[in-house]
């Protein structure tokens, strides 16, 4: 249940979010309720995803906040 609650405010945060590394937090926020989600469930194939998610999403989601620094940077947005 907790999983899923952080799922669903993190995915609405980040969609009201217009700075780019906000919304990549929100959505990591929103990816950290996925895998509480998928350890609750408990089963085999739930914690195999929920490995292969953490994997896939850590890798993604470095490269999507270089991205976006180095766009930040370029615009001149850097705070």
């Amino acid at each position: 249940m907790a999983g899923a609650m952080t799922m669903l405010v993190g995915a609405y945060f980040a969609f009201t979010q217009f700075d780019l590394k906000k919304i990549l937090a929100y959505t990591t926020i929103s990816a950290l309720g996925m895998l509480v989600l998928l350890v609750g469930i408990g089963t085999e194939l739930a914690i195999t995803a929920m490995v292969i998610f953490l994997i896939v999403h850590s890798l993604y989601k470095g490269a999507l906040f270089m991205i976006a620094g180095a766009i930040d940077k370029t615009v001149g947005t850097v705070t």
